[in-house]
């Protein structure tokens, strides 16, 4: 009988930690989506949307470029998603509250821009 070799299950293990970012991703798009749409209470990010980035990076920088008075705690709860919210608005994005390449290119700009200043 043919199964799975320990080959095959590392194999698989690999290519799943390689994806790891773009499965994080994709299941924070449906849970902004969900919250969007009603399904999902707002600022109710799921556990497992850990997201592909660096969350104690984002607190950091909304607190100095936007004075959010975030935790760095490295939690993307109900407190950075109203913080991300208002920064979208602030920048004129749509403020789903979602850390995406639109928001994160703004803030890397301003991050960049009070860096220059110090």
């Amino acid at each position: 009988m043919a199964g799975f070799g320990l080959n095959d299950t590392i194999g698989m293990m690999v290519r799943v930690l390689q994806n790891i970012n773009e499965i994080r991703d994709l299941w924070h798009r449906v849970s902004a989506l969900l919250q969007k749409i009603g399904l999902l209470p707002a600022g109710a990010v799921p556990a497992l949307a850990t997201h592909a980035f660096n969350v104690e990076w984002l607190q950091e920088s909304l607190n100095a470029v936007d004075n959010a008075g975030l935790d760095v705690d490295g939690v993307y709860g109900t407190a950075t998603f109203q913080a991300v919210k208002k920064y979208q608005s602030k920048k004129k994005l749509d403020p789903d509250g979602w850390f995406g390449l639109l928001t994160m290119a703004e803030l890397e700009k301003d991050t960049g821009a009070l860096q220059g200043r110090l």
